[in-house]
């Protein structure tokens, strides 16, 4: 298996976080990068193994979401999050792009994308997403 780009990850799992936090929204969720990746976290307790790059970028992303300002939370228990959308994050769920060819929110058609199983779908509704948004505040 091919290693996969960190900003291809980073793509994934923001369309992940960011699907179960629009469909959950207000509530706080609870992530666990072991369990949101399948990765058996025994493995890694009490033993000189390094974490699984994985694991690392997702919550990499996590704590890069939280510091721009997407999502607010408590990420202070090493490698576990909890946490919910901010007015930003929202706000950038609810945007409709123009590059996007609907009238539906970015967070229904994401939301949609990661329930279908289509990383590569999620992955570019992020990277459009986030593409809008930077591009608002220019």
């Amino acid at each position: 298996m091919m290693d996969r780009k960190n900003i291809d990850l980073f793509n994934e799992y923001t369309a992940l976080i960011f699907a179960r936090l629009y469909e959950t929204f207000p509530l706080d969720q609870h992530f666990d990068p072991f369990k949101e990746l399948g990765i058996n976290e025994a493995e890694y307790q009490m033993c000189d193994k390094p974490l699984p790059r994985e694991v690392q970028v997702f919550y990499a992303t996590i704590t890069w979401l939280n510091q721009t300002g997407y999502i607010a939370g408590d990420g202070s228990e090493p490698w576990y999050f909890v946490g919910r959308l901010t007015a930003k994050g929202l706000e950038a769920m609810k945007a409709v792009p123009a590059s996007i060819d609907c009238s539906e929110p970015i967070g229904e058609k994401l939301l949609e994308a990661v329930k279908d199983g289509s990383t590569e779908a999620g992955k570019n509704l992020v990277a459009k997403l986030l593409t809008a948004a930077f591009q608002h505040f220019l």
